[in-house]
């Protein structure tokens, strides 16, 4: 049987980050059953007639174009199907609904959320609703967007890129303990509670994929 392997990176859609997880869950422990999971979650095929010197053929490939990926600088817009959207850099301009959604939301097992909340419709608020409160851009429709139109190098990429934003968040509160300005302070700490409850999920994620 012969098997298709993606040959660039840039090829890949966000299903591939379940092979990141796997080799990070796996580390260093590649025996051929680990290889042939791999191999299985890669090309997304049935792979029981596949001999052992096919599997491992397969899997030095793919680890070869798993291993292309190089960080870089998250986009401010990003444009798909004719639309385009604007990452979300300040918290504290964003509505209490945005934090009380993501905090609960599985990045993990659905990748296409984070990028949802992430970017939003350029112009438009999270969440906007019309006068008859209808929401206009509904998270769902655009987690879908990015599914079908988000490489995986994209990805990691928000992942590192949301990482580094806590670090920077953290550094920032703790350099600002020595304002003596109680209301700033206050605000401060407010706006703390809520990144760190949005990050949550997002953190355990990171880890696992850029450690």
């Amino acid at each position: 049987m012969e098997l298709k392997i993606k040959s660039r990176i840039k090829d890949l859609d966000l299903t591939y980050i379940d092979c990141y997880h796997f080799i990070n869950e796996v580390k260093e422990d590649w025996s051929i059953v680990n290889k042939i999971k791999l191999v299985k979650l890669y090309t997304k095929k049935d792979i029981s007639n596949v001999v052992v010197s096919d599997i491992n053929k397969a899997f030095n490939l793919i680890t070869k174009v798993l291993n292309q990926y190089k960080p870089k600088e998250v986009p401010i817009y990003l444009e798909f199907e004719g639309k385009e959207y604007q990452l979300q850099e300040d918290f504290f301009k964003l509505p209490a609904g945005w934090f009380i959604d993501s905090s609960v939301a599985d990045f993990e097992k659905v990748p296409e959320l984070l990028p949802a909340f992430a970017y939003i419709e350029k112009g438009m608020k999270y969440a906007e609703t019309d006068e008859h409160s209808n929401v206009l851009n509904p998270l769902k429709q655009r987690a879908e967007v990015f599914k079908r139109n988000m490489n995986v190098s994209q990805y990691l990429d928000l992942t590192g890129f949301f990482l580094l934003k806590q670090k920077q968040y953290k550094l920032s509160y703790i350099l600002t303990q020595n304002i003596q300005t109680k209301q700033k302070s206050k605000s401060l700490t407010n706006g703390k509670r809520l990144f760190t409850l949005w990050l949550k999920n997002l953190k355990r994620l990171g880890k696992k994929l850029l450690k």
